[in-house]
């Protein structure tokens, strides 16, 4: 397993992804940003991270929710927050990331990320991903 996350965090680096998945020698990359790859294949499958490491560019408490709904085994964050790193202790998933940060950042920097925000005092991996998708669609609908 740990070559595998080994491979997902060489590949994160050398071919600029946001997020790598590798799961039964597959690999699924994306280029989108935040929790939106995450939500795109849990979308199609709640057990998409069975038997998967993630290495991912960000890692707040919203996305180690969401890894831990889809069942990864070891996720890698070039940084991560303090809630993230909780989530993951607290259901046995393996972890490495580059640097650790109080919250993740909005993007304008002003605050905290909406998304971290949302799933701020929800454990529930479940509720996370419910209340993910109700922020998402009234942020879209803003634009």
């Amino acid at each position: 397993m740990q070559n595998n996350l080994d491979k997902a965090i060489k590949k994160l680096h050398d071919e600029n992804f946001c997020c790598v998945v590798i799961r039964d020698d597959e690999c699924f990359t994306s280029t989108d940003f935040g929790i939106k790859p995450l939500m795109i294949f849990l979308r199609q499958d709640k057990n998409f991270f069975q038997n998967a490491v993630i290495a991912d560019k960000i890692i707040g408490k919203a996305a180690a929710l969401l890894m831990t709904l889809g069942g990864a085994e070891q996720v890698y964050g070039e940084i991560m927050s303090e809630a993230a790193i909780g989530v993951l202790k607290e259901n046995h998933i393996g972890y490495q990331c580059g640097k650790t940060v109080p919250y993740i950042k909005n993007r304008t920097d002003t605050g905290m990320c909406p998304m971290e925000e949302t799933v701020k005092n929800i454990s529930s991996p479940t509720d996370a991903f419910d209340e993910l998708e109700k922020t998402i669609a009234i942020l879209m609908s803003k634009k």
